[in-house]
């Protein structure tokens, strides 16, 4: 396929990232099925236009889960400054969103993809449970708020953890220019289409739109912390040239997306016809050979023996069996 001019993700990394979208939308639909996904603000908001994209391609727009995104700073910093008010948030949060009883919820995060291998990438995704609440920094924090506040609705749900990022995705979101300061350069424009807006952030640098908005409620003196109804998410990106740019890898990110489950698709029907194919050629070989078998050409004599009667016997239900199964996968699909 002829690739787009100007792309951002272009050549290997173009072709790693399909990979790695069939990849993860193959495991996650027949490993999972799930209702929703949760994608941590705001460098994993990212994916979720790739992977939105590639599941509807490969499998239709009704089999696509949900996709949300959900700040884990927000619930760091709220729960210990104004506990009522975040309890309250949160529940109309998800009420809003989660609509189905004991669902089935995976959270993604990039983790530390541009640190490991891609086989360990794709390894780092588990069903959570009381013997695995391991500190995975924003994953648990997501994770395990969600459990919380489904078990306060008397409800139960299945929540898988990924932290199966893809490099060139999370690389090339940022234009990184001057000098390096710790993990993260001096000048840093952003292509991601969310921000943060916390008056501290640490030592993390802040992107053009983040440095934006400080400067307005520096200048205006109107800081308000964005409560409902964008309380636990974060904001759409204002600042002008960083929204230019994230639109722009917005839209490349759901053409590879589009692409990936388009690809995927076609595997997926090509090993099933291989499949059928071979089914109905056993079917057939079981048909004919009962055949055989009850007509004496298999013995040495002509006429019905017990033994070519039991043949017989077996390679009829060798013929129905894998015939049943030919003609209900033809029906299905």
């Amino acid at each position: 396929m002829q690739q787009p001019k100007n792309r951002v993700i272009s050549g290997e990394d173009l072709e790693k990232t399909k990979e790695w979208a069939k990849r993860i939308v193959n495991q996650w639909h027949d490993e999972v099925h799930p209702d929703y996904v949760f994608l941590t603000e705001t460098a994993g908001t990212l994916y979720g236009w790739t992977l939105k994209e590639a599941w509807k391609s490969a499998y239709g727009r009704k089999d696509t889960p949900q996709f949300y995104r959900i700040d884990p700073k927000a619930l760091r910093y709220d729960f210990k400054t104004n506990e009522k008010r975040a309890k309250r948030e949160a529940k109309s949060y998800f009420s809003r969103r989660i609509k189905k009883k004991n669902p089935k919820i995976i959270i993604f995060d990039e983790g530390c993809v541009l640190n490991e291998s891609d086989e360990n990438v794709m390894k780092d995704f588990y069903l959570l449970s009381s013997s695995n609440r391991t500190n995975r920094g924003s994953l648990s924090r997501v994770a395990n708020f969600i459990d919380y506040s489904l078990k306060k609705r008397g409800e139960n749900a299945n929540i898988y953890c990924s932290r199966q990022g893809n490099a060139p995705i999370v690389r090339n979101s940022r234009i990184q220019e001057g000098t390096l300061a710790g993990d993260f350069y001096r000048s840093e424009k952003s292509r991601r289409p969310t921000s943060k807006n916390w008056d501290k952030e640490g030592p993390r640098l802040k992107s053009e739109d983040e440095a934006y908005q400080s400067e307005e409620i520096k200048t205006k003196g109107k800081f308000k912390r964005r409560f409902p109804p964008r309380y636990l998410i974060g904001n759409i990106v204002k600042y002008s040239p960083q929204r230019k740019r994230a639109i722009k890898y917005v839209r490349e990110l759901k053409q590879i997306g589009k692409e990936a489950g388009e690809e995927l698709r076609a595997e997926r029907q090509a090993k099933r016809k291989g499949i059928e194919d071979t089914l109905g050629i056993i079917s057939v070989a079981g048909f004919l050979f009962s055949v055989l078998s009850f007509s004496g050409i298999t013995g040495n004599v002509i006429g019905l023996t017990e033994t070519n009667s039991l043949i017989g016997i077996i390679s009829i239900l060798i013929g129905l069996t894998f015939g049943g199964i030919y003609f209900h996968l033809k029906r299905k699909h």
